[in-house]
């Protein structure tokens, strides 16, 4: 076949794969062979690797005594197994049934496919977090004032464990109500190298009292610097709140943090870790996980990853994990082949200029178990026109191959791994990744061709040192193509089945004039199912623009605070941040409520009880008993939860009588919120001498009410609503 010369350009398809057949076994995972793909041409002559900044920083590399390992985990089916990858120096640290985490000294990687008993082998995996007015919406502050309950429940004698990045072990948030006692009993900094390090691990350093917490005072920067997110995420699960209204879900709860060094083999250690302590100080425990992956794993809940959840879990421990921040995003295909059936589809870049990491896109595919599928890329340019048809590869042959194409001066990058049957749910799995710095001239389409089955495709970010976890579109700017959608998007380790899947949606509020506002699902929350078709997300909470503790450390982008207290001799402050980062633990507090209210239930129980106490509403719709892809079975509702959790009956109303009557922010400027039993109200405001400074009748409370005040003085007022079933009072002051 000819091909038409665009703008005189010569095109010459320059190969340079290599088939590398200890690659093609199936003991390697495409993570494993992707690193390996990546790092070979830096193999010096005598087969040492001598690795460039850029591969050191995006895969999870370990150094020890001037020797660099790749982390990962390993799926072994003898002890035998354990002695051979010692022998080979590698470094085990957690097994959790027959799933090692591990470390393989660089150079003998290679030899791994002569263990006998390794089953499998993922290496060089990194995480990344999930990044994009709670309370009330989901009840639980009807929990904390114990409301037609056996009594108060805050989490009391329940650890949470936060596996994160950004601690601040200072924050009031993280005292309890006096502003006394440190709620923190443990945290382990993966990256600081000082010690003393847990005995069991032989890295990091363990700090196991409230005095080496203070003298510490956060954990130590890392690739994400002096990072906020872990602050963020734990006050929303357990923070007290330090007298401001950023309260967490359970603000009594005990918090066990863990700096985690952004590879699957340190999240296995510090699951094991937690667990240990947990089951020491018999407490049931709680872990969240606000952070994820997609273009490595399975997505199906049988990575290696999901199968150490899975068994944790029947040990006791409730997981919780954010389900994914794509749910905006058109990044995903599903299609079901007929007999010589072709997918074509172009594959959308990320814009180069504003991500100066980006190395490209990846392109992962699953298919159905035991059905091969051919893939490849062709080339068009700006006009739609093909100007090259490279060439297709079979799932059974397990490809791995770097490879570019030179079209003139300009040069297309791209690399294939494959596994022709993952040894877990036996499907056949590619991962293709294509860098083109001239997306204005060239267009790279994906091309599928099978005869039957199903295959499914995700484009998510390529960068040059990091992972990315967020995806770009597939498009079909060409009759007979096919554009991507948004569904099954829920990452890993939220696949996992024993794992509280958390999708995202926004905090509802009652305007001055009556009326609901928000409540809606988030914009980027994720949307399942799991290519096994099982239903995904499990819970939906609140995410977007949730309130919560800030680390005085923090030296990232700005973000606007909107309460501060004094303590210690500094300002802390609390922030809004959004994404499933911030529903998760919200989720994680309200399991923590559940299991203090019963600590017999079991994490299966728990995570059943979660889900058939949602909250349905006029905004979620009418919701089947099997799920929902977008609110999983619908919005969280810790106190329905914890009565059934306590013995009791959940009752019709969908929100409790009495309740608090709640006015913040308090001292406040032009407008105050209330938060009250749902109902119409008089709204009457005098100032401390008894004179009327504000009137309005019949306004419809329910949720958060905000009220714009009129302008007042400075000084101290009182707030009366009176009700057909409430008279509620209270005082605020106006600065």
């Amino acid at each position: 076949m000819k091909f038409p010369l665009i703008k005189l350009l010569v095109i010459l398809s320059i190969v340079l794969a290599m088939a590398f057949n200890t690659l093609a076994q199936n003991v390697f995972s495409l993570s494993s062979k992707a690193f390996l793909n990546d790092a070979r041409p830096f193999k010096d002559a005598q087969e040492k690797y001598i690795l460039n900044k850029d591969i050191k920083e995006k895969y999870a590399l370990f150094e020890k005594n001037g020797i660099s390992y790749l982390s990962g985990l390993a799926k072994i089916s003898s002890v035998d197994a354990v002695k051979q990858l010692k022998e080979r120096g590698c470094i085990i640290g957690s097994q959790i049934g027959d799933i090692i985490s591990l470390r393989v000294p660089l150079e003998t990687l290679d030899s791994l496919q002569k263990v006998k008993g390794l089953v499998y082998v993922e290496l060089g995996r990194k995480i990344k977090p999930l990044l994009k007015d709670a309370l009330v919406d989901t009840r639980a502050d009807s929990v904390h004032a114990g409301i037609s309950l056996p009594q108060s429940y805050t989490g009391k004698n329940v650890i949470i464990g936060v596996t994160d990045w950004g601690f601040d072990y200072t924050h009031p948030t993280f005292y309890d109500t006096s502003l006394t006692n440190l709620r923190i009993v443990r945290a382990w900094d993966q990256f600081k190298e000082s010690g003393p390090a847990p005995d069991a691990y032989g890295y990091g350093t363990v700090y196991t009292n409230s005095q080496e917490l203070l003298a510490a005072e956060h954990d130590t920067s890392n690739i994400y610097s002096h990072h906020t997110h872990g602050t963020h995420v734990s006050g929303i699960a357990a923070g007290s709140g330090a007298g401001t209204v950023y309260k967490g879900f359970a603000p009594d709860a005990e918090l066990a943090m863990v700096t985690i060094l952004v590879d699957e083999a340190s999240v296995l250690d510090a699951f094991n870790f937690l667990y240990d302590y947990a089951d020491s100080m018999g407490k049931p425990l709680v872990v969240n996980m606000s952070w994820g992956l997609y273009y490595m794993g399975t997505l199906d809940g049988t990575s290696l990853i999901s199968q150490s959840l899975d068994y944790l879990s029947d040990m006791g421990v409730s997981f919780v994990s954010s389900a994914g921040n794509n749910g905006d995003v058109n990044f995903h295909i599903k299609k079901t082949f007929n007999s010589n059936d072709t997918l074509r589809t172009v594959v959308e870049f990320e814009p180069y200029a504003q991500i100066p990491t980006m190395w490209g896109q990846s392109v992962s595919m699953w298919g159905t178990p035991h059905t091969d599928f051919k893939y490849g890329i062709e080339l068009y340019d700006n006009t739609n026109t093909l100007i090259q048809e490279l060439p297709l590869y079979n799932t059974a042959s397990a490809d791995v191959l770097d490879t570019i194409v030179v079209l003139g001066t300009d040069t297309i990058f791209y690399k294939i791994e494959a596994e022709a049957s993952n040894p877990f749910n036996e499907r056949p799995g590619v991962r293709l990744r294509v860098r083109n710095l001239k997306t204005n001239l060239y267009k790279i389409v994906v091309k599928v061709v099978a005869d039957t089955g199903t295959v499914h495709l995700w484009n998510i970010i390529e960068l040059v040192n990091d992972v990315g976890n967020w995806g770009a579109a597939f498009s079909a700017p060409i009759a007979g193509f096919t554009a991507g959608d948004n569904n099954y998007g829920i990452g890993e380790p939220a696949c996992a089945g024993s794992v509280i899947a958390v999708g995202s949606y926004r905090s509802q509020v009652t305007l001055p004039n009556g009326n609901l506002y928000y409540g809606n699902i988030s914009y980027f929350s994720s949307k399942g199912p799991l290519i096994s078709e099982t239903m995904k997300p499990d819970i939906t909470a609140p995410g977007h623009n949730v309130g919560s503790a800030l680390s005085y450390f923090y030296d990232g982008s700005p973000v606007s605070g909107i309460a501060n207290v004094n303590f210690n001799g500094r300002t802390y402050k609390f922030g809004r941040l959004s994404g499933t980062s911030m529903s998760s633990p919200a989720a994680a507090g309200t399991a923590a409520l559940i299991r203090e209210a019963n600590p017999n239930l079991t994490p299966v129980q728990v995570k059943a009880l979660i889900k058939q106490t949602a909250r349905k509403d006029s905004i979620t719709g009418n919701i089947p008993s099997t799920g929902d892809v977008l609110w999983g079975w619908g919005k969280i509702n810790a106190y329905h939860a914890v009565r059934i959790a306590s013995g009791l009956s959940a009752t019709n109303s969908q929100y409790p009588f009495p309740c608090i009557f709640k006015v913040y922010p308090n001292p406040a400027y032009d407008r105050i919120t209330l938060e009250a039993p749902e109902g119409m109200y008089d709204i009457t405001i005098t100032d401390r001498a008894g004179r009327v400074v504000f009137n309005n009748s019949g306004i419809n409370i329910s949720n958060n009410y905000m009220l714009h005040l009129p302008p007042l003085c400075k000084g101290l007022y009182i707030i009366y609503l009176n009700g057909e079933h409430n008279n509620l009072t209270a005082k605020f002051i106006i600065e």
